[in-house]
C-alpha cells in the first residue's frame, strides 16, 4: 500500500510540471495574425520612429499610412517587416492614426502622437550638424520606446510565469502531501 501512495503521490507534481511547460510553448508561440508597434509612440516633428509589423509568415509586403508621415511600403527582411521613418519638421502637433495594410487585407492601427516641434537646440543630431550647431547635451539619450512594456511578447512572458508558478505550487503541495501520507 505505501509503494502505491508513493508512485500516486508523483503524479500530480508530475502534471503540474507538464501543465506549466505546456502552459509556456502554448503562450510562447501565440502570435496575432498582424501587429502594428511604432517606437516611440510619441515624437517631437523632426526625429525618426521605427515601424514594426507582423503580417502572418511575414512573407508579403505590407502598407503602412499615416498622416504623420504619407505612406511607406515594409518589404520582409529575414521574416521581420520593419523600417525607419522620419516625421517631417513642419508635422504639426497632435494624435495621428498609423494603418497597417496587410497582404492579406486584414489591418491593425495605432496611434502616433506627434509633440510640438523640436525647439532650437532640440533638433536631431544630424540637423544640428548641417546647421553648424554643436549637440545639446542636456538631452538624454534616446533608449527606446519601452516596448514590452505593452506588447504581445510581454503578456505572453507573464503568462508563462505564471504558470511555472502554478507548476511549482502544485509539485510543493504534492511533495507535502506525500509526506504526509
Amino acid at each position: 500500500m505505501g509503494r502505491l501512495i508513493t508512485r500516486r503521490a508523483w503524479v500530480l507534481p508530475v502534471l503540474g510540471c507538464a501543465m506549466a511547460l505546456a502552459g509556456c510553448a502554448g503562450v510562447a508561440t501565440v502570435s496575432a495574425s498582424q501587429i502594428l508597434d511604432v517606437v516611440p509612440g510619441s515624437i517631437r516633428a523632426g526625429f525618426s520612429i521605427e515601424i514594426r509589423a507582423t503580417c502572418g509568415e511575414n512573407v508579403n509586403p505590407a502598407f503602412v499610412h499615416s498622416g504623420a508621415f504619407g505612406s511607406v511600403t515594409l518589404v520582409p527582411d529575414h521574416g521581420l517587416l520593419s523600417t525607419d521613418v522620419t516625421i517631417p519638421p513642419d508635422t504639426a502637433g497632435g494624435t495621428y492614426p498609423v494603418t497597417l495594410t496587410c497582404a492579406s487585407g486584414q489591418h491593425s492601427a495605432v496611434n502616433l502622437t506627434v509633440l510640438n516641434p523640436a525647439r532650437p537646440g532640440t533638433q536631431n543630431p544630424a540637423a544640428q550638424a548641417e546647421a553648424g550647431a554643436e549637440p545639446n547635451p542636456s538631452i538624454g539619450p534616446a533608449t527606446g520606446g519601452g516596448e514590452t512594456s505593452a506588447s504581445a511578447g510581454a503578456r505572453a512572458l507573464l503568462g508563462g510565469a505564471v504558470m511555472v508558478v502554478a507548476g511549482a505550487i502544485i509539485w510543493i503541495v504534492a511533495a507535502i502531501w506525500r509526506r504526509a501520507a
